[in-house]
């Protein structure tokens, strides 16, 4: 609803129109909103002709002589009337799809904050050592107090363990990761990273979640760089 009335900024209309182009639900429930849009104007216009028709018949009244007889209302008013009802019904409607799909252009505007946030850590941050890498194929890099991991060739439907530790070999963040369709997906915490020195990446096996220890096979394991000399 947003969109088509022009309630989006610059950036929330970017994410939107590029997801247009992927959607075609969404696509379909503009048009309609349109369509909708364009029905209540029309209603609006023809209750406002209704209302000048109606006061220049009763000005009439009031300067005729005779006491006018009861009159039944005319089929236009009464038509205009269950059109603005209809068209307060589908308002409330578009009121709650409309909340709806602002929380899905804020996730998507969320997404791509993030997606940029965790690209620029991996096009700048210092490389990590990568000491173990099993069926998955990674790359961790760290940028001041952010670290940001990549992950391809992970199993579909399996869902990882992420765990990173300090220079004492104490955990200090961890996390599940479901793997999604496309067999990769990308790590950004939100958590201050600066601590960290290693990160290990685990399948506890099908059908198995992760614990608060690293169970099962580790896929990945890397380690901040010693210091230059």
């Amino acid at each position: 609803m947003s969109h088509v009335v022009g309630g989006l900024d610059d950036s929330e209309g970017r994410v939107f129109r590029a997801h247009l182009l992927e959607c075609d639900e969404c696509r379909a429930q503009v048009g309609e909103l349109r369509a909708i849009a364009h029905d209540l104007a029309d209603i609006e216009r023809d209750e406002r002709r209704v209302r000048a028709a109606k006061a220049i018949e009763t000005k009439r009244r009031e300067t005729d002589e005779d006491e006018p007889g009861p009159e039944e209302l005319p089929p236009t008013t009464r038509a205009s009337r269950i059109g603005v009802i209809v068209g307060l019904v589908l308002l409330l409607g578009l009121a709650a799809w409309n909340f709806t799909l602002r929380g899905t252009v804020e996730q998507l505007v969320e997404a791509n904050r993030r997606g940029s946030e965790v690209s620029g850590v991996l096009a700048l941050g210092e490389a990590w050592d990568i000491v173990r890498e099993s069926q998955i194929r990674g790359t961790v890099r760290k940028l001041d107090n952010k670290l940001a991991v990549h992950v391809v060739n992970a199993v579909p439907n399996r869902t990882y363990g992420v765990y990173v530790y300090d220079a004492s070999d104490e955990l200090i963040w961890t996390t599940p990761i479901p793997v999604p369709a496309e067999s990769r997906f990308m790590i950004l915490p939100e958590d201050d990273m600066g601590a960290a020195t290693r990160i290990v990446i685990t399948d506890p096996g099908p059908d198995q979640l992760p614990g608060d220890v690293p169970t099962g096979a580790t896929l990945l394991e890397a380690r901040l760089p010693p210091p230059h000399t």
